[in-house]
């Protein structure tokens, strides 16, 4: 009976020490989020111009992501490449497609899973309806 009770209560302090350790990894990370997005509100209240605004998004994008990330402008009908992190990084066509998509439809469109053929990022618009 007392190993029995020994049992479980090593089991239960066991899983509620795994718990508070999933608890304590998402405050982290929502701390770090709010860091991030304070940051990016900071440079945001100094820039002056759609260029100082656009080397901005990259810069906290790729800080984000810690991976590779683009940002297309829409000229005319189609959308140009305006920079990456990092440089003269460039879409394959499966990847310019995927934007396009996501031009056309003004919603998300996710990256798969690695080693498959549809490209590596998750492409998102930032500007609605012409706004």
């Amino acid at each position: 009976v007392t190993l029995g009770v020994f049992l479980s209560v090593a089991a239960l302090t066991g899983l509620l020490a795994g718990r508070m350790r999933v608890e304590a990894d998402n405050a982290l990370r929502r701390a770090e989020m709010l860091e991030f997005l304070s940051d990016f509100s900071s440079d945001l209240s100094g820039a002056a111009s759609i260029d100082d605004i656009e080397r901005l998004i990259m810069r906290h994008l790729a800080r984000a992501t810690h991976g590779p990330a683009v940002l297309l402008r829409q000229d005319g009908e189609r959308l140009i490449l305006v920079d990456s992190s990092p440089e003269k990084l460039e879409l394959n066509d499966t990847e310019w497609n995927a934007a396009d998509w996501v031009l056309r439809h003004n919603a998300a469109r996710l990256a798969t899973a690695p080693g498959w053929s549809d490209g590596r990022f998750h492409f998102h618009p930032l500007l609605a309806n012409g706004a």
